[in-house]
């Protein structure tokens, strides 16, 4: 079985305000950004090159899952 060449990752976070002042930066390296991705509160960043997905992050603010 061929393996998907993204990785995926699951941040839980206690402060999304703090990820926000940084999501600027990350989008001037070329990252994706989109809030409220997956719930309320979730945010989104990927990272692509030549339009493939490379690596995905999703933040969730702690207790959102639980």
């Amino acid at each position: 079985m061929k393996s998907k060449p993204i990785i995926d990752v699951l941040i839980i976070i206690e402060n999304v305000t703090e990820l926000r002042k940084e999501t600027e930066k990350m989008e001037g390296l070329g990252c994706l950004y989109k809030e409220n991705y997956l719930s309320p509160n979730s945010l989104f960043l990927c990272k692509e090159i030549d339009g493939e997905r490379l690596e995905i992050s999703i933040f969730f603010l702690l207790g959102i899952l639980v």
